[in-house]
């Protein structure tokens, strides 16, 4: 049995430091200079620190890869090629040459979603005709009626990747992937403790232009949380812990979360996470 933290950016990743002590493995979510230096760099040493990044120029200093002795970052990306920002710039050159950079494992092919931003409304559009099925399921049978229903574009993807730098298939965020590919590799038993994944009801720890990537009630949240509660699902005999339980379409933003879909959300049981491997830590 291993306890091990993710860390995110929201403000309840102020809370680590009071753990710090139980974890020998920690990931961290995408850029973390600014966050290790104010929470306390003795806070990670003696530990295995793994960074997962996303598509963009996300790193520590070279002295804080060396000081932490990290030595693999983890991509979001299934090859090297779409590791790219949008304008095609090549982002391995960010990173120090003595750290490895290790792109998504075959393995997790089917376990990452067709579509990027700009068209998660229609992959939550099906959302509720997938909820009925559990865990790994329920995202190989949302990925079906997406490949059905927009077959040939995704066609087009493939065979151009020189115009769609985004790949084919990821995650609706870094963090959802870290924590997807983390408990891919785990074990019985393992404690997941999730710091700073606040699902946007917060801000930022350490304030960034990001903020304003996401909001509480934007489909990319709620696809993040309909994807955490499938993961916690499918891995039952892990124990979560977080300062935030999950709640979805609580929001009177009617652009998004009308009545009609609250009401939807609460019939198919998204609107608060209940299971009895979700705890949640006292503030």
């Amino acid at each position: 049995m291993s306890n091990i933290a993710m860390l995110g950016k929201g403000t309840s990743l102020k809370l680590y430091s009071k753990y710090s002590h139980l974890f020998k493995k920690v990931y961290l979510i995408n850029r973390f200079q600014k966050e290790i230096n104010k929470i306390g760099v003795s806070h990670f040493k003696n530990k295995e620190v793994i960074q997962v990044v996303g598509r963009a120029s996300v790193q520590l200093s070279d002295g804080q890869y060396k000081d932490l002795k990290i030595k693999d970052v983890y991509l979001t990306v299934f090859d090297m090629f779409h590791f790219k920002t949008g304008k095609g710039k090549v982002l391995k050159k960010s990173f120090p040459k003595f750290v490895s950079l290790i792109v998504a494992p075959k393995y997790m092919y089917d376990r990452a979603f067709y579509f990027d931003d700009s068209e998660w409304k229609d992959v939550w559009g099906y959302v509720e005709v997938v909820n009925k099925y559990r865990g790994i399921e329920a995202i190989k049978e949302l990925n079906k009626i997406i490949g059905d229903k927009f077959s040939e574009l995704i066609k087009y993807r493939k065979k151009n990747p020189n115009e769609y730098l985004k790949g084919v298939k990821g995650w609706f965020s870094t963090g959802s992937y870290a924590v997807d590919l983390a408990l891919t590799q785990s074990e019985d038993g393992d404690n997941f403790y999730l710091f700073g994944f606040d699902f946007y009801n917060t801000k930022y720890l350490v304030p960034s232009k990001l903020d304003k990537n996401y909001t509480r009630e934007s489909y990319g949240t709620l696809l993040q949380k309909w994807h955490m509660k499938k993961l916690v699902e499918e891995f039952g005999s892990i124990n979560f812990y977080s300062p935030c339980d999950i709640e979805i379409c609580k929001s009177p933003d009617k652009k998004v979360c009308d009545g009609e879909v609250i009401k939807r959300c609460d019939e198919l049981g998204l609107l608060k996470m209940d299971y009895k491997n979700w705890h949640i830590i006292k503030k």
